[in-house]
């Protein structure tokens, strides 16, 4: 009966129980509502069906990016690297004039603040000291509150406690704006906004890279980074056969397809020697010494471009084409190796005796 209820109608419940009493000797008792029979099955399940609307309703819209609030929202920013912004203090440039001359200490339980019925009120953010000549004497104050209403125009300040000895006291200048704690509807537009910025680049790239892959010699082409200042991708193509003339070929495919705020350079992969040492633990003739080569040769030859050496890759796999090494330890050294940018591992192998 609960699965044919439509949570959308508040009297389904009670709508079923009647039909479901329909030739029943429970009929008469199901539509008198204030027999014992029919209280009983609304507590037995009309309550826990009212709760389970009220569950529904509050979870279902924080499930969306567009209707999530609160913390949950924070959580899907998170998938983004994006956090809430719980806002910031302003930060303004003070002059205090002087009325003698004579030195001027000032504190951080100052008080700066502007004329008004619910004044804004600003701390120095450490001590001053100022010696007799100086006359004017520049402090850095900073708002008690976060928020926007402490950003101030010039010459907004004009008082200050402690019944300091001085002519004039004013803001100059703004050194950090204050700002308000980011509230859902800003934060879910940053969001969606990177959403959709990541969709982009990575269609954006994808056509790129099929661009460079027309080359039919180009077996693989690596997006190694962007210079977010002149927007320069720069792409290393890999490949067997590949020389500079296929590599010029392929910049001349990939330019026909860039965007007219975009440059790029392409360049191809070198080799970065990896000095790989071996360390068996079974009896290993130069017939198995040589299988054991051809495995690291083949295992590095198919190693995703752009992918960091670790051994434990590598011992998985010759553990799977080696039989005569399962059951044995197998050492290998260096543990791992960090990839350079445009490069590839080229391995020189020594298997200890």
């Amino acid at each position: 009966m609960m699965a044919e209820i439509n949570l959308a109608d508040d009297t389904a419940m009670e709508t079923k129980i009647k039909e479901a009493s329909v030739g029943t000797l429970f009929e008469n008792a199901a539509i008198t509502k204030n027999s014992v029979f029919f209280n009983l099955l609304m507590i037995l399940f009309k309550e826990p069906y009212r709760l389970f609307l009220q569950a529904v309703e509050a979870l279902l819209p924080q499930l969306f990016v567009s209707s999530a609030t609160g913390t949950w929202l924070e959580r899907f920013a998170t998938d983004y690297d994006l956090t809430r912004s719980l806002g910031a203090k302003a930060r303004l440039w003070v002059r205090v004039t002087k009325t003698n001359a004579s030195p001027l200490e000032i504190t951080t339980d100052l008080l700066f603040s502007v004329f008004e019925a619910n004044p804004r009120t600003y701390v120095p953010v450490q001590n001053y000291s100022f010696d007799a000549p100086t006359t004017n004497c520049d402090i850095l104050v900073e708002a008690l509150e976060i928020g926007q209403k402490y950003n101030l125009l010039n010459n907004q300040i004009t008082q200050v406690s402690g019944g300091l000895n001085v002519l004039t006291v004013t803001n100059f200048a703004a050194a950090i704006a204050g700002t308000d704690v980011e509230t859902d509807l800003e934060l879910r537009t940053r969001i969606l906004n990177k959403k959709w910025s990541q969709s982009l680049d990575y269609g954006i790239e994808a056509k790129y890279q099929a661009a460079l892959l027309s080359v039919p010699e180009v077996e693989f082409a690596l997006l190694d980074s962007v210079d977010p200042v002149t927007a320069t991708l720069h792409f290393t193509l890999y490949g067997a056969g590949l020389n500079s003339n296929l590599a010029a070929d392929a910049l001349v495919a990939l330019e026909s397809v860039l965007m007219a705020t975009d440059l790029a350079v392409v360049e191809l992969a070198s080799s970065e020697t990896l000095n790989l040492t071996i360390q068996l633990f079974v009896p290993h003739p130069l017939a198995l010494e040589t299988k054991v080569l051809d495995q690291v040769n083949t295992y590095f030859a198919g190693m995703p471009r752009g992918q960091n050496f670790d051994e434990s890759l590598l011992v998985y796999h010759l553990y799977r084409n080696v039989p005569e090494l399962v059951g044995s330890p197998i050492h290998l050294t260096p543990e791992t190796a960090v990839l350079p940018l445009g490069k590839y591992f080229s391995p020189t192998v020594t298997i200890l005796p």
